[in-house]
C-alpha cells in the first residue's frame, strides 16, 4: 500500500511540473477543446445526418405558425399557449420569439422541418460555449473547460439539442442571465444588469414556468446589492419590460 502511495504522489508531483510549462499547459488546453467540441458535436448531430426530426403534434402546430409569419406575412406576438392549452391555464402564453428564431432555418430549408435540428443544435452548442465563459468568470480557465466537458456528455442537454421543442432553447439565455448577473457584480455595470434581467424575462419566449421564478429570484437578490440605489432598478425593470414587451403590448 505504501509502495502505491509513493508512486501516485510522484505522478502527481512529474504532473504539477508539467502543468507549471506553459508550453505544455496549451497543448493540455487545445486538446481539452478538442475533446469538448468532439463530444458535443457528435451525440448532438443525430437528427441533422439522418434527416429524420421527430415530428409530432407540438412540432407541426409551430411549423404552421412559422409558415404564417413567412409566407401570409401575419407577424404574432404571443407564441404557444401554456401547456399547448391541456394546463388548465387558458388565455396565457409563451412568448413569440421561438417562432422568429425557426423563420430563418424555415426559409433556408424551404419549409423543410430539418431546419430546425441545425437551430437547435446552435442552441446547444452556445449553451455549452456560454457555460465555458460562465466558469471561467466565476472560478478560472480550468472550471469552465470542466463545465462544458459536463454540459457536454449530459444527457439532457443532448437531448434539448437534437429534438425541436419550443422549450429547450431555454439554457443558454438562462446561463447569459446568470453571467451577466455574475458580471454586474464585478463592476456594478447598469448594462450588465438590464442584460441579466432582459435574458432571465425573455426565457418567457420558450418556458413561463422557468422565467417567472428566475425573475423573482434576480429581483430579490437584486434588493440586497442595491439597496437604495433607484437608478439601479431602474435598469433592472427596463430590462424587464423588454423581454415582456410582446406580451404587455398584446395585453394592450
Amino acid at each position: 500500500m505504501e509502495k502505491i502511495n509513493k508512486y501516485l504522489i510522484s505522478i502527481y508531483k512529474r504532473l504539477s511540473v508539467l502543468l507549471k510549462n506553459k508550453n505544455v499547459e496549451k497543448k493540455l488546453f487545445i486538446i481539452l477543446i478538442v475533446l469538448v467540441i468532439s463530444l458535443s458535436l457528435f451525440p448532438r448531430s443525430i437528427e441533422v445526418l439522418n434527416q429524420n426530426p421527430v415530428f409530432g403534434f407540438d412540432q407541426g402546430r409551430d411549423m404552421l405558425a412559422v409558415k404564417n409569419i413567412v409566407v401570409n406575412h401575419k407577424f404574432t406576438l404571443i407564441g404557444a399557449e401554456l401547456g399547448a392549452g391541456f394546463a388548465g391555464l387558458s388565455g396565457l402564453f409563451h412568448g413569440p420569439m421561438y417562432y422568429y428564431f425557426l423563420t430563418l432555418p424555415f426559409i433556408l430549408f424551404n419549409g423543410d422541418p430539418v431546419g430546425g435540428t441545425w437551430l437547435m443544435l446552435a442552441f446547444g452548442l452556445s449553451a455549452i460555449a456560454i457555460g465555458y465563459l460562465l466558469g471561467k468568470s466565476l472560478f478560472n480557465n480550468t472550471t469552465g473547460i470542466i463545465i462544458a466537458l459536463l454540459m457536454s456528455v449530459s444527457p439532457t442537454f443532448i437531448y434539448q439539442s437534437r429534438f425541436i421543442w419550443f422549450s429547450y432553447p431555454t439554457t443558454p439565455f438562462i446561463l447569459l442571465s446568470f453571467l451577466f448577473t455574475y458580471l454586474f457584480t464585478k463592476n456594478k455595470s447598469n448594462l450588465f444588469i438590464l442584460l441579466a434581467s432582459f435574458f432571465a424575462g425573455f426565457v418567457y419566449n420558450f418556458e413561463f414556468a422557468i422565467a417567472i421564478p428566475l425573475c423573482l429570484t434576480l429581483f430579490l437578490y437584486s434588493i440586497c446589492i442595491f439597496k437604495k440605489k433607484i437608478t439601479k432598478y431602474l435598469f433592472l425593470f427596463i430590462g424587464f419590460i423588454l423581454a415582456f414587451s410582446p406580451l404587455i403590448i398584446f395585453e394592450f
